[in-house]
């Protein structure tokens, strides 16, 4: 199966819409809608790749966000990956509530590994670029 069949389902099966709410530190901040629960995400979009009319991708980029929370031992070294170097209070609360968050999606079944690597991904391997065509 494609990584892009693979989001799809996942899309589909969780009723997944990620929605860009704002843009800073670099980072998109975005409200994930999944099975009527609200989750908030900050995806990193080094490539410009975020668009409302790709949400396969849009998922990819959300898993990595949690792929990196998952595997940081602590706040420091998760800021540190993401390239946050202000620990203020909402990124305080950001990180709690992206805690809950995968807790959540744990907790229903959702599959948070990412169908492409983020090395690949960033390489532009793989099903990357058919990834990123509409």
């Amino acid at each position: 199966m494609t990584a892009k069949t693979l989001l799809k389902n996942q899309i589909d099966k969780f009723q997944i819409e990620i929605f860009e709410l704002s843009r800073e530190m670099g980072l998109i901040k975005c409200t994930m809608l999944c099975k009527e629960s609200r989750l908030l995400v900050w995806i990193e979009d080094d490539f410009g790749d975020f668009d409302d009319n790709n949400p396969e991708l849009n998922l990819l980029l959300a898993l990595y966000s949690f792929e990196s929370y998952h595997e940081s031992k602590d706040i420091l070294e998760w800021a540190n990956e993401t390239g946050i170097s202000d620990l203020s209070p909402e990124v305080l609360a950001y990180y709690k509530s992206l805690g809950d968050s995968v807790k959540f999606l744990d907790s229903a079944g959702f599959n948070m590994e990412p169908p492409i690597s983020y090395y690949d991904y960033h390489l532009g391997a793989g099903e990357t670029e058919s990834l990123r065509r509409k």
